[in-house]
């Protein structure tokens, strides 16, 4: 692929999504909360 590749807007927010998921669990994780994640770390 030619450089610069632009990344599609539906794979940049696939992407924030997950990070944004993984943050909220680290959060709720250190304040004690019991988060419930499955085999591919979303919330159920």
């Amino acid at each position: 692929m030619p450089w610069p590749y632009r990344i599609p807007q539906e794979h940049v927010r696939m992407i924030n999504e997950a990070f944004a998921r993984v943050k909220i669990d680290a959060l709720l994780a250190a304040q004690g909360w019991d988060v419930p994640v499955n085999q591919v770390g979303t919330l159920p």
